[in-house]
């Protein structure tokens, strides 16, 4: 998708629509003046964010949600006085702050959800370069279940093996961004006061710990980043 000249119409549609906005951004680096077309699609993404499915915004981070509607706001500042100094720099933060979050949201999608078990232990296979025992045993089954079954679609995991299996993709996906895989394998193995001093390994059957696994991941990665 063209950016200039069209509409961002569906959000969902997450690393294109990422992409047709990083590309905007990028046309308008060596402009002084911001053109009436990239106004109209700045305008259209606002619309996007305001009218986006609300089930698909649910199922979402409300990390995620929340950074959605701060880059609109900031957008919608730069809008309203589009001749002011400061107009341009209003229409470029808000876009670089939608463009992160849609990275994210996509970069999450190989493990949402929607994607089946055997999408989830291939794509943790891919993930993490780590010997195959190690990724069983994080998985909290045997090598033999994981890579001979599981991720050919011999048999699908149910209950608590598919809950771990998504958990632990869930939690990777966020480590490895911060840590090398030996850092990913050894995240899960050092203890965590948050956690009553227990590793996440040990925490990973705690339904009541999953909401800290998630804060120490996706913190780790805010750290590294600021």
């Amino acid at each position: 998708m063209s950016a200039v000249g069209s509409r961002m119409t569906d959000l969902r549609q997450t690393a294109e629509a990422a992409d047709a906005i990083h590309s905007l951004q990028l046309s308008l680096g060596g402009q002084g003046r911001v053109p009436d077309l990239a106004w109209e699609f700045a305008y259209s993404l606002v619309d996007a964010i305001d009218e986006v499915d609300e089930t698909w915004l649910a199922s979402q981070d409300p990390e995620y949600r929340d950074l959605l509607l701060r880059s609109a706001l900031t957008i919608t500042h730069g809008y309203r006085d589009r001749e002011a100094p400061e107009a341009r720099r209003y229409l470029m933060l808000g876009f670089q702050r939608c463009v992160e979050v849609l990275d994210r949201i996509a970069e999450g999608e190989a493990v949402s959800p929607s994607r089946s078990p055997q999408d989830v232990a291939q794509w943790l296979a891919g993930a993490i370069e780590a010997p195959q025992s190690e990724i069983a045993g994080l998985v909290g089954t045997s090598t033999k279940t994981f890579f001979s079954r599981w991720m050919t679609g011999e048999t699908t995991p149910h209950g608590e093996e598919a809950r771990r299996l998504r958990l632990v993709a869930q939690l990777v996906n966020q480590l490895r961004f911060s840590l090398t895989n030996a850092g990913v394998l050894h995240w899960f193995d050092r203890s965590q006061p948050p956690l009553g001093d227990r590793t996440p390994r040990q925490a990973l059957d705690d339904p009541e710990a999953i909401p800290l696994l998630y804060q120490l991941a996706t913190g780790l990665r805010s750290s590294i980043a600021t």
